[in-house]
């Protein structure tokens, strides 16, 4: 594969492909678990690389490679035009979704949970799918 081969890329495309393989999955011939992971996986990196682009072109934000997965959210506070409870809870909804991809990229069980009832559930795909497009509607919203 050569380097023309590949299309401008959006971090949008990864949300698109997490939705779809949601929505294919029982269709798909590979193992669940794998396919779970990949959504889980896909969704974080389209909130993820799309907000910090958004913070990038804001001035924001520089990028300094790896570290960004832990200072991105962060760097969330103070820096949007909207209320700081606001931005605490895009914050939140970023690293619940990045916890959710490390677990998944580096670890065999998949995560549950524990509840207020303390009771352990696992979290729904559909709920982490919503939770990035949220946050990336959002940031469209600026």
């Amino acid at each position: 594969m050569y380097s023309e081969d590949f299309e401008l890329f959006e971090p949008i495309h990864f949300l698109e492909l997490s939705e779809e393989l949601y929505d294919k999955m029982d269709k798909l011939e590979s193992k669940s678990s794998a396919i779970k992971r990949t959504i889980v996986n896909r969704a974080y990196y389209a909130a993820f690389l799309y907000i910090r682009q958004w913070l990038i072109n804001e001035g924001k934000f520089t990028s300094r490679g790896p570290i960004d997965h832990s200072e991105v959210p962060n760097a969330i506070i103070g820096n949007t035009p909207t209320w700081e409870v606001f931005e605490k809870d895009l914050r939140d909804k970023l690293i619940g979704l990045g916890k959710n991809r490390r677990h998944c990229d580096y670890y065999f069980e998949l995560p549950s949970f524990e509840g207020k009832n303390g009771k352990y559930f696992e979290w729904k795909l559909e709920d982490l799918i919503y939770n990035s497009r949220e946050l990336i509607s959002k940031f469209e919203n600026f």
